[in-house]
């Protein structure tokens, strides 16, 4: 699946590390859900 997110940037997500609100943006929007969804409480 591509979402325009590098293979190693997936890796970076997976593992935990710090993410930009544009990268928050698009996975919100690749998994139809809103971006709080996504962010931890």
């Amino acid at each position: 699946m591509d979402l325009g997110f590098s293979l190693r940037h997936y890796q970076r997500i997976e593992a935990g590390r710090s993410v930009t609100l544009r990268t928050v943006w698009k996975l919100a929007k690749a998994f139809k859900v809103q971006p709080r969804q996504i962010l931890p409480p």
